[in-house]
């Protein structure tokens, strides 16, 4: 069984406006990845995705806390990166396992995109390309706060990926980004470090 619970109370995230969204984009040519959620109203995001995507630059959307969203905002992403309540949610069926989140990640797979990455917390995590799907163990760790794994997760992919890493090898050090950041208390607090990854990496692997 998976659970996930998340208590968010938006507050001054859900009165961002195109002021926000216009102070946002002055900034993109100076970035080379987009990074999406759904803690803004979603039409930022697909506003925004769309100017990245114009101008060139790496999208990755990761659909949470999952809500109903604009799925206009598939034509604009590479990836999107669920995890596995989340998936369930988008594609409407349950993963029982490893075999079924691979097949899930193939059915949220859109022309659009590069490529869907579901993380399975400890797990590790599943993927699905236009070529192939496979899954990617995670790390075992002691797990003091998972707050913030999720963080981690896609902020070391997102680095992989721009460097174009194979997606596997991505996933990986996505993995022990998020394995890392479990093992401390706090959110911003638990972010690895580049040299804590690396460091981590060449024990673990």
């Amino acid at each position: 069984m998976i659970y996930n619970r998340i208590i968010q109370i938006p507050g001054v995230n859900d009165n961002c406006n195109d002021e926000e969204l216009e102070r946002a984009l002055s900034i993109l040519s100076g970035a080379d990845v987009l990074m999406l959620q759904l803690e803004v109203p979603s039409w930022i995001s697909v506003a925004a995705a769309q100017a990245a995507r114009l101008s060139g630059k790496l999208v990755l959307f990761n659909p949470a806390p999952v809500k109903p969203f604009s799925s206009d905002i598939y034509n604009f992403v590479d990836y999107i990166t669920p995890n596995a309540v989340e998936a369930e949610a988008l594609a409407e069926r349950k993963i029982q396992d490893v075999g079924s989140a691979e097949s899930v990640a193939m059915q949220l797979l859109r022309p659009h995109m590069r490529g869907v990455i579901i993380t399975l917390g400890e797990l590790g995590a599943c993927y699905a390309d236009h070529s192939r799907a496979g899954y990617v163990p995670g790390f075992s760790v002691d797990a003091v706060d998972t707050v913030g794994a999720g963080d981690a997760f896609n902020a070391a992919l997102a680095v992989a990926l721009e460097n174009r890493e194979p997606i596997e090898q991505a996933i990986i050090r996505a993995n022990g980004a998020g394995a890392l950041a479990v093992t401390k208390r706090g959110a911003q607090e638990a972010m690895p470090s580049l040299e804590e990854l690396e460091a981590f990496l060449a024990s673990n692997t």
